[in-house]
């Protein structure tokens, strides 16, 4: 166990390693030196688990990427790693650099482990934003033009005259398209904009971004597009999707360029293996202005659109949106009655088509990650992990500082906050003093005072780490008849221990006093059971309501 005894240790009459009644609130400590083996025994009979040996507390993984600023932006000042898609909420940074455009910087990071999709951007000195997902495990490469840059394949021409037909794809369209596309970053970032199972028509139908201009292409004043079905949501396999031109008048004649829907959206699958195929169809067609999704000079109607077997789904409301998103540009397919216009997706990597704006939705701005570090403060505790609650993160205006707020003290003994990396005082003070309270004061745990939180900005120590590197309890012992006061130390618990102190990406609430985290965080057990159930890795987002606090 990362925990040091100074001085000497104490002898107490009347109470037993593992007696299970001790009081959390009380003044005592416990009777003698205390093995790691000796506590997870304790930890395992408090918390109903067998802790697995493997079991490390590490909630965030490291990793680092090279960032290439080549995004078509003016000014690009800095570039940035995000934990999320900068339409989704308010993102936190997990790193930045300084940078000049087309400049390449290496970024270093931390972030949880449970989220596989990262975001890259790009931020211009008037603070606009151009991000784009990349994977967090795999990718160490991040260009900003790859995507639009996507190699063209070779156009083909399908035709179904007067309605459907199961042929009008012909086997060799489907290609495989996996050059240059980040799959699971493409559908957080549409997913992101536009939320499944949300009634998305009012965000967009008020785009005005439903037709889209193609550059004709070499061969006779045709034009050409490349659409990648990405995924879809659709509650019908016989959903199909087309593009058609037909006199104003009538549709009772056009020629059709259809997709039927041709991924299972329940089933998974990995983009990046080598023997999986996703599909496309390349639309090609005579088509002079090359606008599509619009009516021509001349009364005729080129438009994308939806059926359910042979029923046409064409009505009042757009049912195929074309917008752009982070300069990605997508189409999505309505084919049913909640709106969330996710049922079909489609993806446009050619450079042949000519630009749109982009929706016309401002991000927030993204903010600097915070973690929250979560300690007990005995040997032999209820693991309430409430004793000591700090929130830390950079300082937004200088990264070589670090903002560090206490949130509660869910003790009576004397505590003080140190850096592990250098053992210096962080608060300057005893921690119930640092939030003005008189000390053995239970502080914003639901029990005894609820005060504002304290914050103090200090420079970063030369080693310092958010995960492995951080903080560290400095406990007083409260009673030796022999060599009177002294101290314990307790780092962030390591792998095999008791979860005596760990840390947790966010703003995190913790469990009331005296509850004990299986209680107020059930998803937990399994996560210190089983180190490697990637279903338990987010166990922190998921509390029982009354039994948790939080202030800000």
């Amino acid at each position: 166990m990362k925990m040091m005894k100074l001085n000497h240790c104490l002898m107490m009459v009347g109470l037993t390693v593992f007696c299970a009644s001790c009081s959390h609130d009380t003044m005592e400590y416990q009777t003698y030196n205390v093995t790691d083996q000796e506590r997870v025994d304790y930890a395992e009979k408090q918390l109903g688990v067998k802790i697995d040996p493997k079991q490390d507390w590490v909630l965030t993984r490291q990793a680092s990427v090279n960032i290439t600023a080549d995004a078509e932006m003016e000014d690009i000042a800095q570039v940035m790693i995000l934990d999320r898609n900068v339409y989704d909420g308010v993102a936190e940074i997990l790193a930045a650099g300084d940078i000049a455009n087309g400049g390449t910087a290496k970024l270093s990071f931390q972030a949880p482990i449970s989220q596989k999709v990262l975001y890259a951007a790009c931020v211009t000195k008037d603070n606009k934003f151009l991000a784009r997902p990349f994977l967090a495990d795999t990718d160490t490469e991040i260009s900003f033009k790859a995507m639009d840059e996507a190699e063209e394949e070779e156009a083909s021409e399908s035709r179904a005259t007067r309605g459907w037909s199961d042929d009008a794809i012909a086997k060799d369209e489907f290609k495989d398209c996996r050059d240059q596309i980040d799959l699971p970053g493409l559908q957080a970032e549409v997913h992101a904009f536009l939320p499944a199972k949300t009634d998305n028509k009012d965000k967009v139908l008020a785009l005005d971004n439903h037709s889209m201009k193609v550059k004709t292409s070499l061969w006779g004043g045709f034009a050409q597009i490349s659409a990648r079905y990405i995924y879809g949501n659709s509650d019908s396999a016989g959903t199909k999707f087309g593009y058609r031109h037909y006199p104003g008048s009538s549709r009772s004649s056009y020629q059709t360029f259809m997709v039927n829907n041709p991924i299972d959206p329940s089933k998974g699958f990995d983009y990046k293996d080598p023997n999986y195929k996703l599909p496309f169809a390349m639309l090609y067609f005579k088509h002079d202005d090359g606008v599509v999704n619009s009516r021509a000079s001349d009364g005729t109607v080129y438009d994308f659109f939806a059926m359910k077997g042979n029923t046409d789904l064409s009505d009042d409301l757009t049912r195929v949106c074309i917008f752009k998103v982070n300069g990605h540009r997508y189409m999505a397919i309505e084919s049913g009655d909640d709106w969330d216009f996710n049922d079909m997706v489609f993806y446009f990597p050619s450079p042949t088509l000519i630009d749109i704006p982009d929706a016309n939705v401002q991000p927030a701005p993204p903010v600097a990650a915070v973690w929250t570090y979560a300690f007990e403060d005995k040997d032999f505790g209820d693991y309430d992990m409430n004793d000591c609650l700090v929130r830390a993160r950079e300082n937004p205006n200088d990264d070589s500082k670090i903002d560090i707020t206490l949130v509660a003290v869910g003790a009576k003994r004397n505590l003080y906050l140190l850096f592990a990396a250098n053992n210096k005082d962080v608060f300057g003070k005893e921690l119930h003093e640092a939030l003005g309270v008189p000390a053995a004061t239970l502080v914003n745990t639901g029990r005894g005072e609820t005060v504002p939180t304290v914050t103090v900005t200090l420079p970063k120590p030369a080693g310092f780490n958010f995960q492995t590197n951080s903080f560290r309890l400095k406990v007083a012992i409260d009673y030796d008849p022999v060599y009177g006061p002294g101290f314990y130390y307790y780092d962030i618990a390591g792998q095999g221990q008791d979860p005596h102190g760990i840390v947790i990406p966010g703003n995190w609430s913790w469990p009331t006093e005296t509850t004990s985290i299986v209680a107020a965080y059930p998803m937990f057990s399994k996560w210190a059971t089983d180190a490697s159930d990637t279903t338990a890795w987010e166990w922190y987002k998921h509390p029982i309501a009354d039994r948790v606090f939080f202030v800000k």
